[in-house]
C-alpha cells in the first residue's frame, strides 16, 4: 500500500460509525494479498467520532457533502486508483483473503466483469443467520434463473474499473438497489460470479428486532427495480448511512 499504485481499490461509505467501523477497517488492513491496494473512506458528514478513529489507520478519507450511499460509493470511485473496485460497508467484517478470492474470481476467465460473496451476521444470531442462509440461497437461484447472473451485494462485491467506467458507473438517482442496478448493468457486458470463499460478517443491526420492517424496506425496493425497471423513488430503508 506504501507508495505504489494499488491494484485494487477498497471503498466504505460511513455515516456516524464510531461503534463498528474500526474492526472493519483493521480487517481490510489485514489482507494476505500479494498486490497492492488501497482503502478509501467515504464519509457523508459523521457528527459522532468516525473521522478520528480512521484517522490512525493509513486511509483515505474523503468528505462527501450530499448525503446517500449511491453518492458516497460514486464519489470513491471517482476518487480510485486501482483496476479493481471492492466495496464493502462500515459494519461489515472481511475475511484476510477476501481480495484474494476477488483476485480468483476476476482472474478465472477474460468474460468475468465482477464477483459478489456472502455474509452471515454478527454478533452470533443463530435465527438470523438461518435465515440469511435461507434468503441469500433463494434471492440467488431466483435471480440467476431471471438474468443468467449473479447480483451484486452493496456489503461485498467487487468490479473491474474498466468495466465501471464503461457502463458510467452507480446511478445517483437510486435511492435504493444502487448496488443491483449497477450489477443488472454490468452483467450485460460478461459474467458476474457469486464466490463463497469471499465471506464476511454484516452487523444484524438491520434485522435484529425488527425483521418485519426489514422485509416492509426491502421488497418495495426489490418491486420497483426488478417487477417494474424503474429507479426506486425514495429511501425506503432505515437512514443508517
Amino acid at each position: 500500500m506504501k507508495n505504489t499504485t494499488p491494484y485494487f481499490s477498497i471503498i466504505i461509505p460511513t455515516k456516524n460509525e464510531e461503534k463498528l467501523i474500526e474492526n472493519c477497517i483493521i480487517s481490510v488492513l489485514n489482507q494476505k494479498t500479494t498486490k497492492p491496494y488501497e482503502v478509501i473512506l467515504v464519509d457523508t458528514q459523521s457528527k459522532d467520532n468516525t473521522i478520528n478513529i480512521v484517522s490512525k489507520y493509513p486511509v483515505k478519507i474523503i468528505t462527501e457533502t450530499q448525503k446517500g450511499k449511491s453518492v458516497a460509493v460514486k464519489t470513491g470511485s471517482q476518487h480510485a486508483k486501482g483496476n479493481i473496485l471492492c466495496f464493502t460497508e462500515a459494519d461489515c467484517i472481511v475475511t484476510p483473503h477476501w481480495l484474494n478470492a476477488i483476485e480468483e474470481s476476476l482472474s478465472s476467465s477474460p468474460n468475468t466483469v465482477g464477483v459478489t460473496g456472502l455474509y452471515s451476521f454478527f454478533p452470533n444470531t443463530s435465527p438470523y443467520n438461518t435465515l440469511a442462509t435461507i434468503f441469500l440461497s433463494a434471492g440467488s437461484f431466483f435471480f440467476y434463473v431471471l438474468y443468467k447472473n449473479h447480483a451484486f451485494r452493496g456489503t461485498n462485491f467487487a468490479i473491474k474499473k474498466s468495466i465501471y467506467n464503461k457502463i458510467g458507473g452507480f446511478n445517483q438517482n437510486m435511492h435504493e438497489m444502487h448496488d443491483v442496478e449497477l450489477g443488472l448493468r454490468a452483467g450485460k457486458l460478461g459474467k458476474i460470479h457469486l464466490n463463497p470463499r469471499m465471506k464476511i460478517k454484516t452487523s444484524d443491526r438491520r434485522v435484529n428486532n425488527r425483521l418485519i420492517k426489514y422485509f416492509k424496506e426491502l421488497i418495495p425496493s426489490i418491486y420497483h427495480l426488478l417487477v417494474l425497471g424503474k429507479s426506486v423513488p425514495k429511501q425506503l430503508y432505515q437512514d443508517i448511512r
